[in-house]
């Protein structure tokens, strides 16, 4: 993890640990948009309001 302006970024693999999937569903849902990230260099972050949004909108579809 990576602390860039008080906003928190995560690594694939970071990410996928912190979801429970593997690294590969976390590019998955990357490319259907489902999550955002960003690319910086050569790696793909993904910002902890992006995760906590992609959460809640998990959340909610599984209580409909």
């Amino acid at each position: 993890m990576k602390q860039v302006l008080e906003v928190s970024l995560y690594n694939v693999t970071e990410a996928a640990a912190l979801l429970g999937v593997s690294p590969q569903t976390v590019r998955k849902y990357i490319k259907e948009e489902r999550l955002q990230a960003q690319r910086i260099g050569r790696g793909l972050f993904i910002a902890e309001p992006s995760l906590k949004s992609f959460l809640q909108g998990a959340v909610n579809n599984s209580r409909q």
